[in-house]
């Protein structure tokens, strides 16, 4: 099909040799293929009638950091053939260039992955103008002489900076296609404007649904990184460019879906049976309102469901923030916006022509579906509502299929521990976890915390009255006060989410059923798992079984140790509430972890002792060899990173240049720098020993060591010399310093990557030193000792908790910590009164 794309480039100077071999498939670029036909002229006498001549002068004689060149990329429709391409690129040159400018272009006929044709030319010119007087290579790309023409270069004509001229040459480039494309019998026509005036083109002309077509993202993307994802894969890409790439391929895709529903309407194509299906889905979920809501929509530009969608975050965000000012007057700003385009546009004749023109439109594409699929698929309506089920059960099938490629590598006790996880928290509760961005949870842990932290400092204040000691019941009287409010916050808080929650009571209902639908399809595919597993374990020999479950308990162990520390950590530094979702994950985690680790117990214990002798030692070196492996890396690791650091340092190193500047002198001096640099060293170092011995001699000695002494005085000039040219030379030029950010940007990427390795050897060494401490204490029939994580009762009956009985669960919290409390006051005053009988 089709497609407008015109490219505007400028080359640098160093750049255009090069790039003009790349495009002529010349040099280092013989081996491409893909080259149909290329072509120059106006070239200067200087050139030889060569291309690359010309180009490489251009970069020799242009002024640094000047352009050497401009260039086109444009794209050819694939309509046409090689020859109709080619007459197609020579009018369009001759037209734009004409005789007034050097230029060179080159055709090429690439193919993507799906085996669709790339035609596309690059076009290559000089902003110099001809002015018929031939100049030499040195004189031509000189700044040019208003008064003495031939005493300057040729002059650049400012015209190719403007915006206008681009503008016209992007028309002129429409222009030209759309008559190749009509000349040759071609019904397709190409488009230089943007998507957004096209777009709203058609909506003036009240065609909605190809306005609907261009309502997406622009398909754009750099050419150099579709070449290197070629040579390297997409997999080596930076993360950065692997966004580009996804962007390009989800706008890829979604061009193509609109269009061909245009084609399906037009009659051009027919769909298949599930597109219908699923086309006739959407069309019957389309009620009165969303209709009208779209009419209104397609009035404002977009606007009505630009602020409508806002609005639905914002009033999200109030769930967990219900006294958020800047949320509250948002929201009344959106509504108010909202209530005013509603009252601008509704009911005027516009909109009323828009409303019957979308409701016939709609009407018509349903009924062209249902006779597709009676005439085509021979489906009718009595059979309609079993395919549409069929097609929701293909959906299913899908995301089941996702769920056993993610648990199909999991251990039986990773899935035990999984299963313990999803049965543990009810969907209900997640469901308004999730509504209130996690705060719940973490409002009722904060003052369980905040509420033993408050008797801890009631209990020592009491103490300290005891002995007057007025500083400290100041200062634990400040502690109380403040955690009391505290608590008192959170208290308010989480009532206010919880009359939220009750308002939405139809979210929290959906959301419920959403997720507990899709948490019994994932129960059901780790029980299916468990039973393969189980089945397959149950071949192995008693050994190899004793083996795999010790094994996996240790690696338990291990996570549970990890995810412990983790949420030490997590909740340490939450006070901005940033970690709740990790915090309440992790929690549910330690549960089903310890719940797997005792449900195994008995068949650990029923392991007879010489079995598990042999498996602790083999499992044992196994550690052993691991931490003994991951401490060689790290410690190579932690030197590499350490060298690239002090090579990125901008510590000025020789000269006034640091060590990366240096790096790349060298590369752009193809080793002559370095080589130089090392000679002089080596002169430096014997013309200092020998004045040292000619210091030292007498008279005679001296006489006769004076020539020698000079000749090496000399020796180190020259190189001195020649090291200062060198830089000089270079360090100014372009070319260096695009050069210094590559071999910066390449030392980063190596930093990148020793990080990632260094995290990973650690991450190993960790692990395996947790099996190896956990095999210890088995071993020796000791108890694990975890820095347990302090948790609020509630955690323990997550799988019981609804939006009802939540503030019950609240209210048995507090009632709990004051049970706490009075009996801390007790058993306080009894040791109170004891210490007084004593004293």
């Amino acid at each position: 099909m089709a497609e407008y794309r015109l490219s505007y480039k400028r080359g640098k100077v160093g750049f255009a040799g090069s790039h003009a071999a790349y495009i002529l498939r010349e040099e280092n670029y013989k081996y491409k293929e893909d080259l149909i036909y290329k072509e120059y002229g106006n070239l200067p006498q200087f050139s030889g009638n060569n291309a690359l001549n010309f180009w490489k002068a251009a970069d020799e004689f242009e002024g640094v950091n000047r352009n050497a060149y401009r260039e086109f990329e444009l794209n050819i429709p694939n309509e046409l053939n090689n020859q109709q391409a080619i007459q197609l690129i020579k009018e369009f040159v001759n037209k734009e260039l004409g005789t007034d400018f050097p230029f060179t272009y080159a055709i090429h006929k690439s193919y993507n992955e799906q085996g669709q044709a790339n035609l596309h030319c690059h076009l290559m010119f000089s902003e110099r103008k001809l002015d018929g007087i031939e100049r030499e290579k040195n004189i031509f790309f000189k700044k040019s002489n208003s008064k003495n023409p031939h005493l300057g270069g040729n002059k650049k004509d400012r015209v190719w900076k403007e915006k206008t001229k681009l503008l016209d040459i992007r028309k002129s480039w429409e222009i030209f296609q759309n008559n190749a494309l009509e000349k040759n019998g071609f019904s397709q026509r190409v488009d230089c404007r943007s998507l957004a005036e096209r777009r709203k083109e058609l909506l003036e002309k009240g065609e909605f649904e190809k306005a609907e077509s261009l309502n997406r993202k622009a398909v754009n993307i750099n050419g150099k990184i579709l070449i290197k994802m070629k040579k390297i894969g997409y997999a080596k890409l930076s993360l950065n460019e692997k966004k580009i790439v996804d962007e390009y391929n989800k706008a890829k895709k979604e061009k193509a879906k609109k269009e061909r529903r245009i084609d399906i309407i037009k009659g051009n194509i027919i769909p298949t049976k599930q597109e219908i299906l699923d086309r006739l889905e959407e069309l019957n979920k389309l009620d009165e309102g969303a209709i009208k809501r779209q009419t209104v929509n397609i009035i404002t530009k977009g606007k009505l469901n630009k602020e409508y969608f806002e609005l639905k975050k914002v009033e999200k965000s109030l769930i967990a923030f219900p006294n958020n000012e800047k949320l509250l007057n948002r929201k009344k700003e959106l509504e108010k916006s909202l209530r005013e385009i509603v009252d601008t546009h509704v009911l005027t004749p516009k909109y009323n022509r828009i409303l019957a023109q979308l409701k016939r439109d709609y009407e018509r594409e349903k009924n062209q579906h249902l006779d597709n699929l009676k005439n085509i698929y021979k489906v009718y309506n009595a059979s309609l509502i079993y395919e549409v089920q069929k097609n929701k059960n293909d959906k299913e099938n899908k995301i089941k299929d996702n769920l056993l490629e993610k648990y199909r590598d999991k251990s039986v006790l990773e899935l035990s521990y999984k299963l313990h996880e999803l049965n543990n928290i009810s969907s209900e509760y997640k469901a308004i976890q999730v509504l209130s961005q996690y705060r719940l949870d973490n409002l009722l842990h904060s003052n369980y915390k905040n509420s033993k932290e408050l008797l801890k400092n009631k209990e020592e204040l009491k103490q300290h009255q005891l002995f007057n000691n007025t500083e400290k019941i100041k200062e634990l009287t400040n502690k109380i006060n403040k955690l009391e409010e505290k608590i008192s916050f959170n208290s308010k808080e989480h009532e206010k989410i919880i009359e939220s929650l009750n308002k939405k009571s139809e979210q929290v209902a959906e959301l419920t059923n959403k997720i507990n639908a899709n948490t019994e399809l994932e129960k059901s595919i780790i029980q299916k798992l468990l039973k393969e597993k189980e089945q397959e374990n149950s071949k192995l020999s008693n050994f190899e079984k004793h083996k795999q479950l010790i094994a996996q308990n240790l690696q338990l162990m291990s996570d549970l140790e990890k995810s412990k520390k983790l949420h030490n950590y997590f909740s340490n530094k939450n006070d901005n509430e940033k970690y709740n979702k990790s915090l309440f994950y992790l929690e549910n985690r330690i549960d089903a972890i310890t719940n797997t680790i005792n449900s195994k117990a008995n068949d650990l214990s029923n392991i007879n002792n010489i079995d598990k002798k042999i498996i602790f030692k083999e499992l044992k070196e196994q550690h052993q060899n691991i931490v003994s492996k991951s401490e060689k890396n790290i410690e190579k690791l932690e030197k590499a990173a350490e060298n690239i650091k002090d090579i990125l340092s901008k510590d000025k190193v020789l000269h006034g240049l640091n060590e990366v500047e240096l790096i790349t002198l060298n590369k752009v001096t193809k080793g002559e720098f370095y080589k130089n640099h090392c000679k002089l060293v080596k002169v430096e170092d014997e013309f200092e020993k020998l004045t040292q011995k000619y210091q030292n001699s007498n008279f005679i000695k001296k006489a006769l060591m004076n020539n020698e002494l000079k000749q090496k005085e000399r020796e180190l000039n020259i190189l001195k010399t020649q090291e200062n040219t060198m830089i000089k030379e270079n360090i100014s030029t372009q070319l260096f310093k695009d050069k210094v950010i590559l071999t910066k940007e390449h030392f980063e990427k190596s930093l990148n990557k020793v990080n990632k390795g260094l995290k990973e050897n650690k991450a190993e060494k960790s692990n395996s030193l947790n099996i190896l401490k956990s095999l210890k204490n088995v071993e020796e029939k000791q108890e694990r000792k975890h820095k347990d994580i302090e948790r609020n009762p509630i955690s323990k009956n997550l799988k019981n908790i609804n939006l009802n009985n939540i503030s019950k669960f609240s209210y048995d919290l507090q009632k709990t910590l004051q049970t706490e409390q009075q009996n801390n006051y007790n058993n306080l005053e009894i040791k109170l009164e004891n210490e007084r009988g004593i004293l």
